[in-house]
């Protein structure tokens, strides 16, 4: 059993995927030909979005959105403090200031109720500005949305979903990529919608906020090639990773809905354990990029080792805050309980789209016995 299993969606793609390429490389455009603006088309029709932008991976997407706002030095952007290292290294690699906001203790995702306190805190105690808010969409699952833009707008902030994990998920009916005036996302190979290498895109609202990200992607480029109107990136989708990308958002929704039905089986499976899995909201529709477990108290290392003897490959997202990494430029250190405790016992099992109904009831079995362990 695989943990991701690209070989066996290949197989499943192979001769769509192997036409897409042939195709690329009989073109012979192999930076920003065709198959790039084809899908970027197609990531607008599909999302719902007006605007989108695609890039070299999904750090840069959130680094070129911050670059577009403006923020720099003196400001801060709030984000959760469980997450991957790449929602929170453009802020500081632009010299502005990431604060850590704790977590919901089912949904794993930003508390609305600490975002808004440590507005308040920041406000009251730092010289800081705050610009922006960046809300992750822990595993696929989306974060509430409407509440988290009810602060935006109360605070004057702009609200920033990463959504590297949640590409094909849906937020009260409306997909991810279309429920924000700024998305970004990472195709990296392991991701629900993944190419095989890097790629990112972002997704906006805003038509003159989108010509500014565009600009930035491409060396801050104006009218034509050699007209430089800002300091940008190099920072580019390939065609080939493009035309296969193209083919496989053809087979997304059937993916995303395959992977529902595994979470559904392993959900039932946790109902008679001690186990807690992340619960996904009525309002919305997980990519399940990952199905991931909070295990009791000092009991994550036995269920590991248990699952692992049976066959079942496990991984560990995340095993620290990004609080806890003593990288940052900040002036802010407030404490995250939630996060902190959810680090300490969390671990994921495999539910990609391509387990067998026998795989899946083998996790299944498994998940069971824990109770007697």
């Amino acid at each position: 059993m695989q943990f991701v299993d690209l070989q066996a969606q290949y197989i499943f793609l192979k001769t769509s995927i192997d036409n897409a390429i042939r195709q690329t490389l009989e073109s012979a455009t192999f930076i920003q030909g065709e198959q790039v603006h084809k899908l970027e088309e197609e990531l607008c029709e599909y999302s719902g979005a007006k605007h989108t932008i695609t890039c070299a991976n999904g750090t840069d997407a959130i680094q070129i959105a911050l670059m577009a706002l403006g923020i720099g030095a003196g400001d801060a952007v709030l984000t959760t403090n469980f997450s991957f290292i790449g929602t929170a290294e453009p802020i500081a690699l632009l010299g502005a200031t990431p604060v850590f906001c704790d977590i919901d203790p089912k949904t794993f995702n930003i508390s609305i109720a600490d975002l808004e306190q440590t507005i308040i805190n920041i406000r009251e105690t730092t010289a800081l500005n705050i610009r922006a808010i960046i809300a992750v969409d822990i595993f696929g699952s989306p974060a509430d949305y409407e509440p988290l833009q009810e602060v935006a707008h109360r605070y004057g902030l702009t609200l920033i979903s990463d959504a590297a994990q949640s590409l094909g998920a849906e937020y009260k009916n409306r997909k991810i990529g279309g429920v924000c005036e700024i998305t970004t996302t990472s195709f990296f190979p392991a991701k629900p919608l993944g190419c095989y290498g890097d790629g990112g895109a972002i997704f906006c609202s805003d038509a003159p906020l989108a010509a500014t990200m565009r600009s930035i992607a491409a060396h801050g480029k104006g009218s034509h090639k050699y007209n430089h109107v800002r300091v940008g990136l190099n920072s580019r989708l390939d065609s080939l990773q493009a035309a296969i990308l193209s083919v496989k958002l053809q087979n997304l929704d059937r993916e995303i809905e395959r992977r529902n039905q595994i979470a559904d089986h392993l959900l039932a499976a946790c109902s008679s354990t001690s186990l807690t899995p992340q619960s996904v909201p009525s309002f919305a529709t997980s990519a399940y990029a990952q199905f991931s477990i909070k295990a009791p108290a000092n009991q994550r290392s036995e269920i590991i080792t248990h699952l692992n003897k049976q066959g079942i490959p496990t991984q560990i997202y995340y095993p620290s805050p990004l609080s806890s990494f003593d990288i940052w430029n900040t002036q802010e250190h407030k404490t995250t309980p939630i996060t902190y405790n959810l680090c300490e016992n969390i671990f994921s099992i495999p539910v990609h789209p391509y387990l067998s109904d026998y795989e899946v009831e083998t996790l299944a079995k498994a998940l069971k016995s824990i109770q007697r362990i």
